[in-house]
C-alpha cells in the first residue's frame, strides 16, 4: 500500500493544477479581469504566465522522480 500512496499523491496534486490552468484558458476574460483587479501590470501576461506554470506544473507533478543512486 505504501508504494501506491507517492503515486496517487502525484496524481491529485497533478490533476489540481492541471484542472485550474484548463479553467483559467476557458475562462481567459475572467482570469485577466482577476489579475487586474489585485492591482498587477500587464494582466495578460500574468495570466498567461500564471496558465503556463499550471499547466506544466501538473505535468512535471505526474512524472515519476528517480532519486540518483550513490
Amino acid at each position: 500500500m505504501i508504494a501506491y500512496t507517492l503515486p496517487i499523491a502525484r496524481l491529485c496534486l497533478a490533476i489540481v493544477f492541471l484542472y485550474s490552468g484548463v479553467d483559467k484558458l476557458w475562462h481567459w476574460r475572467s482570469s485577466i479581469e482577476e489579475i487586474r483587479s489585485d492591482g498587477l501590470p500587464w494582466p495578460a501576461t500574468f495570466a498567461a504566465a500564471t496558465v503556463f506554470t499550471e499547466l506544466v506544473g501538473g505535468f512535471l507533478a505526474q512524472r515519476r522522480c528517480k532519486q540518483p543512486t550513490t
